[in-house]
């Protein structure tokens, strides 16, 4: 194992192990990550690319620029919002008084209000917001 790989996975390793210690936040722990990779990079270790090359310290931080990035990001700021406004706990309500006791029924219930989100915006999204009202 070389140097530069040693490192890699001392950077990674470590925030995840805080992490599971629950030491450290998740979000933290990545942006930790990036930027420890990325410094490394720079300092010419190679770790991103060829070594004694800064400019490829940008790829540390390249894919919190892409699409999927930004949605993501959106959707746990949208969840999170809907469990502490109570909206999914009011959703949640309204789908167990339709659905009663039958499983069958609340599935169908939850599915079809997913698949009518779905209609207008992501079925990533749609799942995201009825996911807080699954689990009320």
């Amino acid at each position: 194992m070389t140097f530069a790989q040693l490192v890699v996975v001392i950077v990674v390793v470590v925030p995840l192990v805080l992490m599971i210690l629950n030491r450290l936040r998740m979000d933290v722990a990545a942006l930790m990550m990036a930027v420890v990779l990325g410094t490394a990079q720079f300092f010419g270790l190679g770790v991103l690319g060829p070594a004694n090359h800064p400019a490829d310290a940008l790829k540390a931080i390249t894919g919190l620029s892409q699409p999927v990035v930004v949605t993501l990001l959106g959707l746990f700021i949208i969840t999170r919002s809907m469990e502490k406004s109570g909206i999914a706990r009011w959703i949640a309500r309204k789908l167990l008084k339709l659905g009663g006791q039958s499983v069958g029924r609340l599935i169908f219930l939850f599915s079809g209000t997913t698949a009518f989100l779905s209609l207008f915006m992501n079925n990533l999204a749609a799942g995201a917001l009825i996911l807080p009202s699954a689990m009320e």
